[in-house]
């Protein structure tokens, strides 16, 4: 299809041997010299006359492919279905996801085992900070008397971590209580090796 499209037909060929004949004879008509008498204005009527011709042609041009647009998109119509369905699916997906980003961010017990997390973490970054900055001499006693009372809520807080599991019987908050007694349990024993 291409070659045959790529190959002039009778009509086009009379159009390109015109067209060679026009640029034949301009190359003779600049070899000649065009004498102006002084004070008189040249005639520009065959310059007007060849500028309106291509213009015309290119118009004929414009309107030949345009037409041949609308064949090409005319004649295939399963190719504007197959674009049409692409699309539509595309449009599916995008508001699947859409609607997966809103489900995910409406989720509240996510929100809370997520802020549970964060205030571990900072109180754990706080300690950290405050383990780090040289002490005042302690004294000994006052050190054995805080571990223990450290030692007495890390075991609080595990007994603590056994009710709850007993009285909650939805496994996700089961789960959220005891990772929390067990950042509780760590850091009371944190604390008790640091004083120590």
């Amino acid at each position: 299809h291409k070659q045959a499209a790529a190959q002039p037909g009778e009509n086009d060929q009379d159009a390109i041997n015109a067209a060679l004949a026009r640029v034949r004879e301009k190359k003779a008509d600049a070899a000649q010299t065009v004498v102006i008498p002084a004070g008189e204005k040249p005639d520009n009527s065959e310059a007007i006359a060849a500028r309106e011709a291509r213009k015309a042609q290119a118009r004929a041009r414009q309107a030949e492919k345009a037409q041949t647009a609308q064949t090409d998109a005319e004649v295939d119509p399963r190719k504007a279905a197959v674009e049409a369905a692409i699309a539509r699916a595309k449009a599916r997906k995008a508001g699947e996801q859409n609607v997966v980003v809103e489900q995910d961010a409406v989720d509240p017990r996510k929100a809370a085992v997520d802020a549970a997390i964060a205030r571990a973490k900072a109180r754990k970054a706080a300690q950290q900070t405050q383990t780090a900055e040289p002490e005042a001499p302690v004294d000994p006693r006052k050190a054995a008397v805080e571990a223990a009372i450290a030692r007495a809520k890390a075991r609080k807080a595990a007994q603590q971590e056994e009710q709850p599991q007993a009285a909650n019987d939805d496994p996700r908050k089961a789960a959220v209580a005891a990772a929390i007694a067990r950042v509780q349990a760590k850091k009371a024993a944190q604390q008790a090796v640091n004083e120590d």
